[in-house]
């Protein structure tokens, strides 16, 4: 853009001409600059003026052309530039006034006959050289001089390069006439020492080179050992943490146990029993708890009707209260014997209690009917056996008065239920009194029993509202009760639960295990087995109950009980089979390769002749047990052989052969493959079940010793030392976590 302040070139002005005139435009002179027309003037001054511009600018161009071609040729240094023109090379910024020019003279008309003017010369012009590198032209007073510096810079050219080959020329002359000068030895001695620096930087280079490597090499060598010792370090605190972290081994003295082998079966309640019937219908209060003894013609309940229902509803009230107080002077310790009943009826509370928690948190509801009747019974009795003590307050004096009078009331205008024979009285009824009893149990088909035991409830509940000719309550004979199960065929042999044999009942729900449970039937067939058992025990405590769980005790084994998680390496004969291991002293020379894993022998113990005082002779019978399977077979340390039988047959008499043969015996093992076999006159026998170590805590160093597994079951196992071993027995300290630890670790 223009500069506002630039004036047109119609008001440009010398120094010498006349200022514009006010009110016009300065007029040029038409003399001024030779030409007639003023017009025509300045436009020969604006091309001139652009013609040396553009020549200026050429000529500088070529005049660094030609320097920087000399200076490559002839290799010379730089001299530093003359100064720049004044008028070209100002080093600052260029005038922004316009050209002056001469001032418009008013002049009088051209008369025709005028003489002609004289021309006036025309100025010269300076060119300056404004900062965007343009020149432009500047008139001066001595008329108009064209710049033309090409020639001038070509002469100063040709001079400088003239002068050059002089001093080359020079050079070369003094350089063949041997003359040394001043500037050459210094430029020799700068040389020279700077080649003494090189030499000296080369030398310390190999210096430091050298000395680098050494260093290296101590670093690598001290590295190293700071990382072996790094490495070392993190074992030692590896080790120590794995150390810490694992699992120690945990000690514990083997305790003397029992295993049991139980078969579960739902189990219908048979019980002589007698139902009471009601001649008028209405609401039952009960006189007497449930479960409680009673005698013949005693009274038992009364049928209160509708229209004395709120005197009912005061009775319990009034009972409630009474509770109440009863517990508050229990909690104030001011009753002792009311305490002593408190807390023997909350023991027999917290197994029923323990069982509700447990059934609820594995899932387990079906029961619930059961646990409620039970804690109702035992809540009635409590409560009984707390209203014959005397508390000594007033309270519970002035609320027992009203309790009678409530009774007295109720009595009046109710009817009366009375106990026809002594017994256990009953107000849970389930309407399979007056049919279910030991004659239909004994006499029944079994599938008559099966159906039975399906279809019957297990709690029995209790009705309060009754309705005329109705059972009201029972009356139980306490003598015995029968239990009536069905089991399948897999589940045990008939053999197991013959006629007369006695087992143990476990029945958890109530906490109570029936032992010496009497087997009166057993009937097999091919959907299963019908087994009647009788007992004379816990009759109250399944006197609300038709049906109930319960597990037989098929076997029971006792003895050094550990846990299964503690045996190393065992070896066990399935659940469904059983076996015996018998024992050869090392004075046998019995070989183990003489009894191979699979192998079968049959097994004859020939018992030798008893002599009576009186010389009279008589043999046992022979034990003879075919098809013994070789389970195992191993020597131990002292030389003594054990071989591990399963039986598909009784075996139980070579467990006793000792007992039974005072007299001595010949023992003989047949291979039926081979036909070979041992012959011994002294034997060991104990059950087998499998074999296993077992690791012991020796004086704080693990210790392993073999045992015997006579029977086990998920949780725990029973073993025995091997025969001619003392060990393990009860003062043993088994290591009960074996995977923790191997022999002679130490024990911390």
């Amino acid at each position: 853009m223009a500069d506002r302040n630039k004036k047109p070139n119609n008001q440009r002005y010398s120094k010498g001409g006349a200022r514009p005139q006010a009110g016009g435009e300065r007029r040029m002179n038409v003399h001024e600059y030779g030409f007639e027309n003023p017009q025509a003037g300045r436009q020969a001054n604006a091309r001139v003026t652009r013609e040396q511009q553009e020549r200026a600018r050429e000529l500088r161009i070529q005049r660094r052309k030609q320097q920087s071609l000399d200076q490559k040729k002839y290799k010379v240094k730089k001299k530093p530039s003359a100064p720049a023109d004044p008028y070209i090379m100002t080093g600052r910024e260029p005038s922004r006034e316009p050209v002056k020019q001469a001032p418009v003279m008013q002049t009088p008309p051209v008369q025709p006959k005028a003489p002609p003017v004289k021309q006036r010369p025309a100025k010269r012009i300076k060119v300056r050289k404004s900062r965007d590198n343009k020149a432009y032209a500047v008139p001066v007073k001595d008329g108009i001089k064209p710049v033309d510096k090409e020639l001038d810079a070509q002469q100063k050219q040709a001079a400088e390069i003239e002068k050059i080959s002089r001093q080359i020329e020079e050079k070369e002359r003094e350089k063949q006439l041997g003359i040394t000068t001043v500037k050459e030895k210094r430029k020799k001695d700068k040389k020279d020492k700077k080649e003494k620096v090189k030499r000296e930087r080369k030398k310390k280079s190999l210096d430091s080179h050298v000395k680098a490597e050494r260093n290296a090499v101590r670093n690598g060598i001290f590295g190293a050992i700071a990382v072996s010792a790094a490495l070392l370090v993190l074992a030692f605190v590896v080790y120590h943490l794995v150390s810490y972290v694992a699992e120690k081994p945990q000690s514990s003295f083997i305790t003397e146990g029992s295993i049991e082998h139980t078969i579960g079966a739902k189990a219908l309640v048979i019980r002589e029993e007698e139902a009471i019937i009601s001649n008028s219908g209405g609401e039952l209060v009960t006189s007497v708890t449930e479960g409680s003894r009673v005698a013949a013609s005693q009274n038992l309940a009364m049928v209160v009707p509708e229209d004395n229902k709120n005197t009912v509803n005061d009775l319990r009230n009034v009972q409630s209260q009474i509770s109440d107080v009863q517990q508050e002077l229990i909690a104030d310790g001011n009753v002792g014997e009311a305490k002593k009943v408190y807390d023997s009826f909350n023991e027999n509370l917290g197994p029923i209690i323990d069982s509700i928690r447990s059934d609820a948190s594995t899932g387990k509801l079906q029961s619930l009917a059961t646990y409620s009747s039970s804690l109702s019974v035992l809540l009635d009795e409590r409560e009984t056996a707390l209203s014959e003590i005397d508390f000594n307050d007033e309270r519970l004096r002035m609320l027992r008065s009203d309790e009678a009078k409530y009774q007295n009331a109720l009595q009046k205008n109710s009817a009366v239920i009375t106990a026809s024979k002594p017994g256990i009285v009953s107000f849970r009824l389930d309407g399979q009194e007056g049919t279910l009893d030991f004659d239909l149990v004994a006499s029944a088909d079994k599938n008559e029993i099966k159906r039975m035991i399906n279809s019957s409830v297990g709690a029995i509940s209790a009705k309060f509202n009754i309705k005329a000719e109705e059972n009201v309550c029972r009356i139980v004979q306490n003598d015995k009760q029968q239990l009536a199960v069905f089991l399948n065929r897999k589940d045990a042999a008939a053999t197991d639960f013959a006629v007369g044999t006695k087992h143990d009942i476990n029945i958890s729900a109530e906490g109570i295990v029936i032992q010496n449970a009497e087997v009166v039937r057993c009937e097999n067939g091919e959907d299963g087995m019908l087994i009647v058992f009788e007992t004379t025990r816990y009759v109250e405590d399944l006197l609300d109950m038709r049906t109930v769980d319960i597990e037989i005790v098929i076997t029971r084994s006792s003895g050094l009980r550990v846990s299964t998680a503690s045996l190393v390496d065992a070896e066990l004969l399935d659940s469904s089979r059983t076996g015996f291991a018998v024992y050869f002293d090392a004075d046998k020379n019995v070989k183990p390769e003489s009894f191979n894993v699979g192998s079968l022998f049959n097994i004859n113990i020939i018992p030798n002749a008893i002599t009576a005082s009186d010389g009279s002779s008589n043999t046992p019978e022979s034990v003879v047990i075919p098809g013994c399977e070789v389970m195992h077979c191993e020597q131990d340390e002292k030389g003594g052989v054990l071989v591990g039988f399963a039986a598909s047959s009784d075996f139980a008499r070579i467990l006793s052969i000792d007992k039974e043969f005072t007299a001595g015996y010949q023992a003989v093992f047949l291979d039926s493959t081979t036909g070979l076999g041992v012959n011994v006159d002294k034997v060991s026998t104990m059950n087998y079940r499998g074999i296993s170590s077992i690791y012991v805590n020796n004086q704080g160093f693990v210790a392993e010793h073999r045992a015997i597994i006579t029977d086990y079951d998920r949780e725990f196992a029973i073993i025995i030392p091997v025969a001619g071993s003392k060990l393990p027995n009860y003062n043993t300290v088994i290591i009960v976590n074996p995977k923790s630890c191997k022999p002679n670790d130490k024990v911390v």
